[in-house]
C-alpha cells in the first residue's frame, strides 16, 4: 500500500501575538498521490475557556486517510507520536497538547506525518522514513493468483497492475489500465474473526494530566480527546474527568468515566497513577452510547498520601480493553459497572443477601435513590418479634467510603413495639472522614405512595423507628385485598470535607524533629506540619531554627496527643466537650484557623442552658468572638432560666458585662426594648453583699 510522508513546521513565536484562544493555521500542503490537503492548527491558549493546554491538531480535507504522527519541540524533550484516522472530509485529528508554561516561545514545532488512503492499521517503526514518493500499487479483486510484489512484472491475467512514476511515462500502453483502475481504487476493509467464538479484541491507551489549577471548580469536567480504534466498525472512546467530583456532595473525589460512540461493547480498564500505587481495574458493559462506566474513583487524601499533591502536575493513565459480545445477550466476564438500585425498582425481599461489591463495580447517577421494599401479606399476619429481614449492603453513589443496610421486623423489633413495623438504616464507613445522612421513609399501599414520612439526620451508625407503621392501619387501608405493602426508603449522603484539605507530601516523609514539652512530658511533632498549619509556630521556628522544643504551660500532653492526631486526619477521633474546649484554646493560642473554626461550630451545636456558663468561660478565656456572640443570642432567648441560675454570679463582671451587651446587639433584644427604658443590672457577690451596678 502507498505511503506518502509529508513535514510541516511552523515557529512557536508566530502564535506568540495571537488573542487568547485564537487558532493559528499553517500553509495547506498537499499529499502527492492521495489528492488531498492537510495542515495544522495551533491554539496557544486553549480552544475554550475550560482548555488551556497548548493544542495542535490536524485537518486534512479528503478522507478516509490515516497517518502516523511524530511531532517534537526543537530544544526541548518534548515529542510524541499518535494515529490518527480521518473518515471523512475536513476531519479533526490532535497532534500535540502540552503545558503551555513548558513550550519556550523561541522553539520551532515540527510534525512529520506518514499518510495511507483508506482506514487501515498503520505501524509506524521508529526511524523507518520512506521516501516521499513510492510506487503506487492498485490491486483488483482476484480469487486464484495472489498480488505481484511491488516492483515485479505485472501478470498477464489483469488481477494487478504495478507502476511506478517513471515506468508510467515509457510504458503508455499501461496508461489506460492504471487509469480505468484508478477510478475503482477502493481498499478492502479491514478483515475481523466474524465467525470465531471469540469477540474482536483491541487494547488502546490514554493519559490526563492534572495540575493545581484542575481542582478550583466543583462538577468541572475534562475530556480527553476522542481516540479512534478499529472493531468490527470503527468507534471511538474518551475520557470525561472531574477533579473534584460531578456533584457538591462527592468534591473531594477524582472521578473518571469512560465513554464510547458504539455499542454494544465490553470494556475492561486499568487506571494508574504515575509513580504511585494508586491502581483501580473495572469492567462495564455498554448498552447505551450515553453511558458511563468503568469508574475511576479516589479520595484528595489518597493523592495526599501517595506524595502527588504537592507536584505542579500529575498523570492518570487509562489502559482499556474491548470486546465485542459473540451476543448481545452473552454474559459479561467478571462484574459489571451499572446502576445497582435503580428507581422504582423492588428488591428480592425475604433472604439474607450478604453480598459485597467493590466501589469499582459501581456507577450511581445521583446521591438521592429510592430503595423498596415489598412485604407480603403473609408476612405481616405471620411475623414474630424479632424476626428480622435483612437487605443487602448498599454503597451511596459517588460516596465509595460510605454504604448502608436495611432492617425491617414486619412483627417488631421489641415486645413493646408488637403489631407494629419495625425499620431501622445501618450506616457504615471504610473512611475517618465524618459524614452526615439524611433519610426519609415511606410507605406505598394500593398506589397511594407516601403515605407517611420521617425525616432524619445523623452522623454515624443506626437510625430508624421502632413503631413505624401498625398492623392494624395497614390492614384498614386494604393491605390484605392488595397483597401486600411497599416499604420505601430513600437517603442523601453528604461526605464531610477533610479537617486539613491540603498538606504537602514532604511533610509525611519527615521526621519528628521537634518535640512539644508539657510539665515533664515530651510530645514528639513534625516541625513542618506545626508551621504549615500556625503562622505562630512557624515564626517561631524562623527566629529559632535551632531550638525545636516548645513549652506549655497550660495544656494536658494526652489531650496535645488528640489534637495533633485530629489534625492530621489520619485515625477517627470521638471529639468531646471538653476536648473541644481545649481545642479552641490551643487553636486561639497557635491561630490554627481551620481547627478554630471547627471547635466553634462543634461548641455551639452543643450550647444549652446545663453547659451555657462553661461554654461562657471558654469563649471569653480563649477568646472566641464567634462563641461569644452564639452565647449572647443564647442569653437574649433563655434570659429567665439562666439569670435566675445559681452559676449566673459566678461569672466574671467583665464577662456578664459583654453577655449583656452581645444580647442588645440581637434584633429581638431591640425590639422588646426599644420604648427608651435602660435597663440596669446588678450582680451580687456571696462573699461581699454588695450591689454593684453594671
Amino acid at each position: 500500500m502507498a505511503t506518502f510522508v509529508d513535514t510541516a513546521t511552523f515557529a512557536i513565536a508566530q502564535t506568540a501575538d495571537i488573542a487568547t484562544r485564537e487558532c493559528f493555521t499553517t500553509p495547506k500542503r498537499i499529499v502527492s498521490g492521495l489528492g488531498a490537503d492537510w495542515w495544522l492548527e495551533c491554539y496557544p491558549k486553549g480552544k475554550n475557556e475550560k482548555d488551556l493546554a497548548f493544542r495542535v491538531l490536524m485537518r486534512v480535507s479528503e478522507g478516509p486517510v490515516s497517518a502516523v504522527v511524530e511531532y517534537y519541540v526543537e530544544g526541548t524533550d518534548l515529542k510524541g507520536s499518535s494515529e490518527l484516522i480521518f473518515q471523512k472530509s475536513k476531519a479533526v485529528g490532535v497532534v500535540a497538547q502540552l503545558n503551555p508554561t513548558k513550550v519556550p516561545p523561541t522553539a520551532r514545532f515540527t510534525c512529520r506525518a506518514r499518510f495511507k488512503a483508506g482506514v487501515v492499521d498503520v505501524e509506524a517503526e521508529p526511524g523507518d522514513v520512506p521516501p516521499a514518493i513510492e510506487a503506487i500499487s492498485i490491486e483488483t479483486p482476484s480469487t486464484n493468483n495472489p498480488p505481484p510484489r511491488l516492483g515485479s512484472p505485472s501478470s498477464t491475467s489483469g488481477s494487478s497492475v504495478v507502476m511506478s512514476p517513471v515506468k508510467s511515462q515509457l510504458a503508455p500502453t499501461a496508461k489506460p489500465a492504471v487509469k480505468k483502475e484508478s477510478k475503482k481504487a477502493v481498499l478492502p476493509p479491514p478483515k475481523f474473526p466474524s465467525k470465531s467464538n471469540q469477540p474482536a479484541t483491541v487494547t488502546d491507551t490514554a493519559s490526563i494530566t492534572l495540575n493545581r489549577s484542575n481542582f478550583n471548580n466543583t462538577a468541572h469536567c475534562i475530556s480527553t480527546p476522542k481516540r479512534f480504534i478499529n472493531m468490527k466498525e470503527p468507534m471511538s472512546w474518551w475520557l470525561d474527568v472531574y477533579p473534584c467530583g460531578n456533584n457538591p456532595t462527592v468534591s473531594g473525589l477524582v472521578l473518571i468515566f469512560l465513554r464510547v460512540s458504539n455499542v454494544p461493547v465490553d470494556v475492561v480498564v486499568k487506571y494508574s497513577v504515575d509513580n504511585t500505587d494508586i491502581t483501580v481495574t473495572s469492567k462495564h458493559r455498554y448498552t447505551r452510547s450515553d453511558a458511563l462506566g468503568c469508574q475511576f474513583g479516589q479520595s484528595h487524601q489518597q493523592f495526599i498520601q501517595a506524595g502527588v499533591f504537592g507536584l505542579d502536575s500529575f498523570s492518570i493513565t487509562c489502559c482499556a480493553t474491548f470486546m465485542i459480545p459473540s451476543s448481545p445477550t452473552a454474559p459479561f466476564l467478571g462484574p459489571m459497572s451499572t446502576t445497582v438500585i435503580p428507581k422504582k425498582k423492588k428488591i428480592r425481599f425475604g433472604a439474607v443477601d450478604y453480598s459485597k461489591y467493590t466501589p469499582n463495580d459501581l456507577i450511581l447517577d445521583s446521591p438521592d435513590y429510592l430503595v423498596g421494599i415489598p412485604i407480603k401479606t403473609e408476612i405481616l399476619k405471620n411475623a414474630t418479634v424479632g424476626e428480622v429481614y435483612k437487605t443487602r449492603e448498599y454503597i451511596f453513589p459517588g460516596g465509595f467510603d460510605h454504604s448502608y443496610q436495611l432492617y425491617c421486623y414486619p412483627g417488631g423489633d421489641q415486645d413493646s413495639s408488637s403489631r407494629h413495623v419495625s425499620v431501622f438504616a445501618e450506616f457504615r464507613t471504610i473512611s475517618f472522614l465524618p459524614f452526615v445522612v439524611t433519610g426519609k421513609w415511606g410507605l406505598a399501599i394500593n398506589g397511594y405512595e407516601k403515605t407517611f414520612e420521617y425525616p432524619f439526620e445523623f452522623d454515624y451508625g443506626w437510625g430508624g423507628f421502632t413503631k413505624f407503621a401498625s398492623h392494624e392501619r395497614l390492614f384498614q387501608r386494604g393491605t390484605l385485598n392488595d397483597g401486600g405493602v411497599t416499604i420505601t426508603f430513600s437517603a442523601t449522603v453528604t461526605p464531610q470535607e477533610p479537617f486539613v484539605p491540603f498538606l504537602p507530601p514532604n511533610i509525611w516523609r519527615t521526621p519528628l524533629d521537634g518535640a512539644l514539652v508539657v510539665g515533664v512530658e515530651r510530645v514528639p511533632v513534625q516541625t513542618k506540619l506545626l508551621s504549615f498549619i500556625s503562622p505562630v509556630f512557624k515564626q517561631r521556628f524562623i527566629e529559632r531554627p535551632y531550638d525545636t522544643d516548645i513549652t506549655l504551660l497550660e495544656f494536658d500532653a494526652n489531650l496535645i496527643r488528640i489534637i495533633l492526631k485530629f489534625v492530621q486526619n489520619k485515625e477517627p477521633i470521638e471529639v468531646t466537650m471538653p476536648l473541644a474546649c481545649h481545642m479552641l484554646k490551643f487553636a486561639a493560642k497557635f491561630q490554627i484557623n481551620a481547627l478554630r473554626e471547627y471547635a466553634e461550630k462543634f461548641l455551639i451545636s452543643k450550647l444549652a442552658v446545663e453547659n451555657f456558663f462553661a461554654l461562657a468561660d471558654v469563649a471569653w478565656a480563649a477568646p472566641s468572638e464567634t462563641l461569644q456572640m452564639a452565647c449572647g443570642r443564647f442569653l437574649n432567648g433563655y434570659m429567665s432560666m439562666i439569670v435566675n441560675d445559681s452559676q449566673f454570679v459566678k461569672l466574671d463582671a467583665e464577662v456578664l458585662k459583654d453577655l449583656f451587651i452581645m444580647a442588645q446587639k440581637h434584633p429581638r433584644w431591640q425590639m422588646s426594648h426599644s420604648s427608651g427604658l435602660k435597663l440596669r443590672f446588678w450582680v451580687v457577690r456571696p462573699e461581699t453583699e454588695e450591689k454593684e451596678p453594671k
